[in-house]
């Protein structure tokens, strides 16, 4: 580059060995000692849900429903699958030999450790030399965002974006493999189609970002541009099957994805005047210290600008994409939302495709600014034995010392763990075990609101607790409705809360029923006399008629009021035609009512509420006599009277079945967003159980099959080649 020497390989792998030991170092002993969990808001949900992906497959199960959140949702429907399937799988596999804890934090540190040598391998796949790539590599673990939700260490670290930091690892793999095909014409399209699905797999967004990145890659130049988009067509072709095990359920099942109800600028964008004023004062890249990488990436920005080679076009035009979609609704207004895979995206997440731009334009200013200053330093006087060569090395050695110190620090500072067997928790977690027949409530009003509350507690006690935030965003519509969780009594019953859990006095909005049952400094557990149980009796008798988003601002009050009086609304996309129901528009408004206890005239919100509130059977006739939960079921003995139905206070999903006595039944959807089944007059039992489709099985053995065989294949024609080579001496 620029016609300057290149740094000699072994220094460049030196460098990379010590940032990979300092970042490890930094973690002993004390991150790894005893039975540690690790600092980080969403590490303690992904450690959850690699030790329920472990759980199923000793079991022998390879159906994914995970209880212990947001009132279930399914695995690998939503989110990305390929980190809890590889670690839960790991964790099955050792069978205790080692402690699932110490495999998760051993798997951060690799993640971070190896971070830097795969951002340089892929650097120099998009044509970098050693240098160039070098500080690419390094500048990853510096780089500090205000929302710590980017690239770097304090976004990785810090807020537990452990999914983020597998889709890190190989995205640059992923695009350089897909710059030598794509742009260049080297290989074939099976390496970059395999880290391409391995990236999406780790990590949606990334996987999504890398699909636009490649597109750049078409437009770097228009010469060629039909023989780009066809060597791409060819990567995403090979790719898709891949993907579709995941993927299609994906995109089957979006309306039952997501649903918090507030969304502020991390999830809507931010204005331009805004967005330009955090660049401006280095928020985007130097939060909380001197802009210096801010205007390294500035500088790099302008020099690609001077230069226009390939690869700086395709930072340049992928910067000018990202910068635009990070602006979001707020700019854009709501064809933003209209975007393939937008609908429901938090848009801070392209604060990570700036990083990706930004460090890469940044890598290449500071590898055009080397010789320079050895230019600077040959016109310097001084001894002759200090020759400029040596002095670059000096100060070279001088700046790698001090970021190893840097990183050192920020590793001392963000490798940490909570100790769960501490005495407090320890027994929390213990008499919460004692008792699985309900749900239990931690929360901000009680003072028990951190991750270790809300993810690690119901993982190692085996037993539900209310909400967590951490899966909020993606996984089941049950979030917005727990959102607005009214601290009722009937709100405790409607979703199945039997204890809460408290620090100090933080426990009088608790229905009146609770009473202290254990404690220990300051925390508490307070409990009712019995838990509300998983299942009960309802009345169904008229439909709220709506797509699952737009039914929500009627439901969200109206379903805790009407179950208090045993009733609960049918739901529908489609309107049955007949019966009684409300009809909601696409911006959730009612459009159209037809209640038998609604007068004629025209509806209005005031009518409407009296109407529901007339819906007043009394309590029901039926009994649940036995219930129980396990993986992926919930079982119920019942004494039935006939019209009424039995409700299952789990989130809905179209992935669950029902059978009454060993017969297949119909699967009701009731509000808010939960199920339950009609069952003749006597006793009976009902099963509900969750099946992942056949076909995403057979297609994740497709995709096993290929992420196996490939690199087996290019084994074997390596070793052919070689073999020919051999015998052509």
């Amino acid at each position: 580059m620029d016609d300057a020497p290149d740094l000699p390989a072994r220094w460049a792998r030196l460098a990379l060995g010590a940032a990979a030991l300092t970042l490890t170092a930094s973690a002993v002993p004390g991150f790894f000692l005893g039975d540690g969990a690790p600092y980080g808001n969403d590490n303690s949900s992904h450690f959850a849900e690699i030790l329920a992906v472990a759980d199923h497959l000793r079991a022998g199960e390879t159906d994914f429903w995970f209880d212990q959140t947001n009132l279930g949702y399914p695995l690998f429907v939503a989110y990305q699958p390929l980190p809890a399937l590889l670690m839960g799988a790991l964790v099955a596999l050792l069978g205790g030999a080692v402690a699932p804890l110490l495999l998760f934090k051993l798997s951060i540190v690799l993640l971070w450790a190896l971070m830097p040598v795969a951002w340089y391998a892929g650097a120099r796949a998009l044509g970098m030399d050693r240098l160039g790539a070098l500080f690419l590599g390094l500048l990853l673990l510096v780089v500090n965002d205000f929302r710590a939700f980017g690239l770097g260490l304090s976004s990785g670290l810090a807020n537990g974006l452990y999914t983020q930091a597998w889709g890190a690892l190989l995205l640059p793999l992923a695009l350089g493999h897909a710059w030598r095909f794509v742009v260049r014409g080297e290989g074939g399209p099976g390496r970059p189609a395999l880290l391409f699905a391995a990236t999406a797999l780790s990590h949606a967004f990334l996987g999504l970002y890398a699909g636009l990145a490649a597109a750049a890659m078409v437009v770097v130049r228009r010469a060629g541009a039909a023989a780009r988009a066809r060597r791409l067509a060819a990567v995403v072709a090979l790719a898709a099957p891949l993907l579709a095990f995941w993927l299609v359920p994906f995109l089957a099942n979006l309306e039952h994805q997501g649903g918090l109800p507030w969304k502020s600028e991390s999830e809507n964008g931010y204005a331009l005047a805004t967005l330009a004023r955090r660049a401006a004062s280095g928020a985007l890249f130097d939060h909380g210290r001197l802009p210096w990488l801010t205007y390294l990436a500035l500088a790099g920005a302008v020099a690609a600008w001077r230069r226009r080679a390939d690869v700086d076009r395709w930072l340049l035009v992928l910067l000018a994409a990202t910068a635009a979609l990070l602006l979001g609704p707020t700019t854009w207004g709501p064809w933003y939302r209209a975007l393939p895979l937008h609908g429901e995206l938090e848009v801070i997440r392209y604060l990570a495709g700036l990083h990706v731009c930004g460090l890469a334009l940044a890598a290449l200013a500071a590898r055009r600014a080397v010789p320079r200053l050895r230019a600077f330093l040959a016109r310097a006087s001084g001894p002759a034995w200090l020759s400029p060569d040596r002095t670059l090395a000096a100060i070279g050695v001088v700046v790698l010392a001090g970021f190893l110190l840097g990183t050192w620090g920020h590793g001392r500072r963000y490798l940490r763990s909570f100790d769960v067997g501490e005495r407090g928790f320890a027994a929390l977690r213990e008499r919460l075990a004692a008792d699985t027949r309900s749900r239990f409530l931690v929360h901000g009003r009680l003072g028990t609101a951190n991750h270790f509350f809300l993810n690690l507690l119901p993982a190692l006690a085996g037993r539900p607790q209310l909400e967590s935030y951490a899966r909020g965003y993606h996984d089941t519509p049950s979030v917005y409705y727990l959102e607005y969780f009214d601290w009722s009594p009937s709100a405790f019953s409607l979703y199945n809360v039997g204890a809460a859990v408290a620090r100090g006095g933080r426990g009088e909005r608790l229905p009146d029923g609770f009473r202290e049952t254990w404690s220990h400094g300051e925390l508490r557990l307070l409990e009712p006399p019995e838990p509300p149980g998983w299942f009960a009796f309802v009345r169904t008798p008229f439909t709220v008629v709506g797509d699952a988003r737009a039914v929500r601002r009627l439901l969200r009050v109206s379903a805790v009021r009407l179950y208090e009086k045993g009733v609960l609304p049918r739901l529908a996309e489609r309107d049955p035609g007949t019966g009684d129901r409300i009809v909601v528009g696409p911006d959730g408004r009612v459009t159209r009512v037809a209640l038998a206890a609604l007068a004629d005239g025209e509806p209005t919100g005031e009518s409407v509420a009296r109407a529901l509130a007339s819906y007043a059977p009394g309590p029901p006739r039926s009994r649940v006599l036995e219930a129980s939960r396990g993986r992926n079921e919930y079982r119920a003995l019942v004494e039935a009277a006939g019209g009424e139905d039995l409700l299952l206070k789990a989130s809905h999903h179209p992935y669950w079945g029902v059978r009454v006595d060993g017969a297949p039944a119909e699967l009701l959807r009731v509000a808010p967003h939960l199920m339950a089944v009609s069952v003749p007059p006597g006793r009976h039992e009902v099963v509900f159980r969750y099946r992942n489709p056949t076909y995403q099985k057979a297609l994740f053995a497709v995709s096993a099959a290929a992420f196996a065989g490939g690199p087996l294949a290019g084994l074997a024609r390596r070793r052919r080649a070689g073999v020919t080579e051999r015998a052509g001496r």
